[in-house]
């Protein structure tokens, strides 16, 4: 007797209703798997661009806002990016002053 029971498996309680050779009432997703990544990316790349609109860009009307300070700063930096330093406006200088004086620069050929 004691070899008979030893033999049968041993049952497990569930709390599920489904057995487990049974297939789910849900059909199987049709998706291909890289759609799910795509969709993350997508989602993640257009969070990231509302914001740098809505930090930079958006209309916020006259009144100072939460993102003035940010965007003083960047113009700061555009106008450093974007301007001569005190050696190269001499430079421009003497060259101006060069063709007014001699009519064209040499060109380099």
């Amino acid at each position: 007797m004691l070899r008979i029971l030893a033999k049968q498996p041993l049952r497990t309680i569930s709390t599920s209703t489904r057995r487990c050779n049974q297939k789910s009432p849900e059909p199987d997703d049709f998706r291909p798997a890289w759609l799910y990544t795509f969709a993350r990316v997508a989602s993640n790349i257009s969070i990231f661009g509302i914001m740098t609109y809505a930090v930079f860009f958006y209309d916020f009307g006259n009144d100072e806002h939460v993102f003035q300070p940010v965007r003083r700063w960047v113009s700061r930096q555009k106008s450093t990016l974007f301007a001569l330093s005190p050696d190269e406006e001499k430079f421009v200088e003497s060259e101006k002053r060069k063709a007014e004086a001699g009519g064209s620069p040499k060109s380099h050929s």
